[in-house]
């Protein structure tokens, strides 16, 4: 056992290597491109609002089908060749927008993108995960959180500041770091172990990961978790890819200001996750669950009031917040004692991106038919459902064995 101990604990610095700062720079690029191409569709294509909701919804709705290819081919790619290929793909989709003058292709590329970005996460989060339970997996995916959100803080401010010369600067700037996260992925990845000589979860595993052939220890914590993520990121779907073009057209904000609010709510959104992956007290209490739900549903109620940049960034400051607490319960409740980590990984991806994708497509038709107040009502009523629903199983599991 001191010999598997070995294997696992040195597999996890040579795991480090690729997955952070690929996940860094894969970040920024998706915090870039998602403030950023909505500059572009508006300025460069004419497209309405309805038609950017749909090309966000685009690439959500080709990232889940992507999420259900990853699960029968994950036995045959080795994750860090996956990593590479994907953040590869990623910028060759991305870098032609530039260059098109109908939007048509522009969807094709998107749907591209979305493929693509699907063998990046979930092998990822399912590779830096193996072979971890308990406090280890939480400073891990707490390191995790750290990057990716480090990245989100970034990306929309680059993306603020470089729309003003001109709309395709972030879209270019997005290519080039997914570009470079799969050339570094690939060289920071020579020699490592094949993943069949690290010891995964269910395998030779160190002592704080479930034995081979143990039984699933999977909490049924892991329903509420999903359900308030789903919402959690239909809303946020639903609202910013309209936020910017309410900012701009009713709160006569400029570019920058927009690209420094959204910077905020990333901002808080790491700091929240920071502050998750240092503590366990959250760990396996529904009760917190749905509060934050709760909370998520008031604050988005009184979002339209805030139409000067310091409410409105103290309103996104809660936003922040109260999504990167829904996250983290689904990135631990998830995977916590399950012996099927790329899985549980594919099914948190695809909820956000389902969310996403329900949340892209409405937000634009909702924004036309009844205004920006109007989106963010409907982002409260969903917020409050599913405060209600997480409740209902809150109180089921407390009834249920102690493990599912």
């Amino acid at each position: 056992m001191s010999d598997q101990r070995q294997a696992a604990g040195s597999g996890a610095p040579g795991r480090g290597r690729v997955v952070y700062p690929a996940t860094v720079l894969v970040a920024t690029g998706i915090g870039t491109l998602a403030l950023g191409i909505v500059f572009c569709a508006a300025e460069v294509h004419r497209a309405t609002p309805a038609q950017i909701g749909f090309l966000a919804a685009t690439w959500s709705f080709h990232y889940i089908l992507g999420c259900l290819l990853v699960r029968p081919l994950s036995r045959h790619l080795r994750p860090r060749d996956s990593l590479a290929g994907a953040a590869t793909v990623m910028g060759l989709a991305v870098l032609p927008i530039a260059f098109l003058h109908q939007l048509a292709p522009v969807f094709l590329c998107y749907a591209v993108y979305g493929l693509a970005t699907a063998f990046f996460w979930p092998p990822l989060m399912g590779w830096l995960s193996t072979g971890l339970e308990g406090e280890a997996l939480n400073r891990t995916m707490g390191r995790f959180n750290l990057c990716w959100s480090s990245g989100a803080i970034i990306g929309p401010v680059l993306a603020g500041v470089l729309a003003p010369y001109s709309p395709l600067l972030p879209v270019v700037a997005a290519g080039i770091l997914y570009l470079a996260a799969g050339l570094g992925a690939a060289w920071a990845g020579r020699g490592l172990p094949d993943p069949a000589s690290v010891p995964p979860a269910g395998r030779a595993a160190p002592a704080s990961a479930p034995a081979a052939g143990a039984a699933d220890l999977s909490t049924v914590l892991r329903y509420p978790a999903w359900v308030g993520l789903f919402a959690a990121y239909l809303v946020m779907g639903l609202t910013f890819n309209i936020f910017p073009l309410a900012a701009q057209g009713q709160m006569g904000m400029s570019k920058p200001m927009v690209g420094g609010l959204l910077f905020i709510r990333a901002l808080a959104t790491s700091l929240t996750l920071g502050a998750l992956g240092r503590t366990t007290a959250w760990h396996f209490r529904g009760g917190q669950m749905v509060a934050g739900l709760a909370l998520f549903a008031l604050t988005m109620a009184v979002l339209p009031f805030g139409t000067t940049p310091l409410t409105a960034g103290l309103l996104l400051i809660a936003v922040g917040a109260m999504a990167a607490l829904s996250y983290v319960n689904s990135l631990f409740h998830g995977v916590v004692g399950s012996q099927q980590r790329a899985v549980r990984m594919a099914i948190h991806e695809a909820l956000l991106s389902a969310g996403l994708v329900v949340g892209g497509a409405s937000g634009g038709v909702v924004f036309q038919a009844g205004g920006y107040a109007a989106v963010c009502r409907t982002g409260a009523g969903v917020l409050a459902l599913a405060a209600a629903t997480a409740l209902a199983f809150v109180v089921l599991s407390r009834s249920a064995p102690a493990s599912r």
